[in-house]
């Protein structure tokens, strides 16, 4: 995850383009997420990276880390009386939030 305050300050197409590639090769083991705070739309693409309109908040976190299956389904029963997702013990990982400080709030 990547916060940036807009699509042209997000970094260099040399690093993002290293970084899509391995994301692409190893899909299982990382993944590339990338947000401004200013562009217009609610998602834009920064060549053919998708970019996330907003900051790296808690939902983007919890959404991420459901998406990858880091987080084990609630049974209705749970979601009902607003128990918290269990965590998935049997994978190990490494979250890395990256950008100014005051775009990356968690």
């Amino acid at each position: 995850m990547h916060a940036s305050p807009s699509i042209s300050t997000l970094p260099p197409p040399l690093i993002l383009d290293d970084l899509r590639s391995f994301a692409n090769l190893h899909p299982d083991n990382f993944s590339l997420q990338l947000f401004v705070d200013s562009d217009k739309s609610q998602t834009a693409k920064h060549g053919d990276l998708s970019v996330t309109r907003g900051r790296i908040d808690e939902e983007a976190i919890q959404n991420t880390r459901r998406e990858r299956g880091l987080l084990l389904p609630n049974t209705w029963w749970g979601q009902f009386k607003g128990n918290e997702p269990k965590k998935n013990d049997k994978k190990n990982v490494l979250f890395v939030v990256c950008g100014p400080e005051s775009y990356v709030f968690t």
